[in-house]
């Protein structure tokens, strides 16, 4: 049984549509979950054929992510993203197609700004009705 086949193709330096298909972010990892675990845990979605935890190179620990590369063809990505939630050594971790550095990864670098600046709003607006209130409007 043949299934997919064809593709191939692609070339030109990149990673080629097939092998973007194969790589997954997975963000919230457990701190104590290195390269290895993290093969290891991915590998019941399918073969592995890489796996890299991003580390702090100056606190010497993960980041708390990290990247997840299935063989061509296996549909491990796609496994692992339909099997959410994941719970990881008792950590929920979030599991998404990977994007290629520069193109739309640059748009989505930014998305948690905005959601650091709703957590500030509620502060001022209670600040604001408190005992020095009355001051601005004298």
């Amino acid at each position: 049984k043949s299934e997919g086949g064809g593709g191939g193709g692609g070339g030109g330096g990149g990673p080629s549509p097939e092998e973007l298909q194969n790589k997954v972010f997975v963000g919230g990892l457990p701190l104590h979950v290195d390269k290895d675990g993290l093969k290891d845990f991915f590998s019941c979605f399918g073969p592995v054929t890489d796996a890299i935890v991003m580390m702090d190179m100056v606190q010497q620990r993960s980041r708390g992510f990290g990247f997840v590369t299935f063989e061509n063809g296996s549909g491990g990505a796609q496994k692992a993203i339909e099997s959410q939630p994941i719970n990881m050594f008792g950590k929920m971790v979030e599991v998404k197609l990977a994007t290629p550095k520069g193109g739309r990864g640059a748009d989505g670098g930014g998305a948690p700004a905005p959601a650091s600046y709703h957590h500030r709003k509620p502060l001022m607006a209670a600040s604001s009705t408190g005992e020095f209130a009355g001051l601005a409007s004298s």
